[in-house]
């Protein structure tokens, strides 16, 4: 049976997430761009972070 999540308990698997998240899209940026670089980690970094910000103001 599924539990109701606390919002603590959100938060934190919503971190994880974003942790998850920037490092899969800095490998796919190293994989399409061919380049392994400082703007791979600037772009997952942005992504990762607006990707969390939206699902925080739902």
């Amino acid at each position: 049976m599924l539990s109701i999540l606390s919002w603590s308990e959100l938060a934190r698997s919503g971190n994880y997430a974003a942790s998850f998240a920037y490092v899969g899209i800095e490998q796919t940026l190293e994989r399409y761009r061919m380049k392994k670089d400082y703007i791979n980690g600037d772009v997952a970094g942005f992504a990762a972070g607006a990707n969390v910000l939206g699902f925080r103001e739902r």
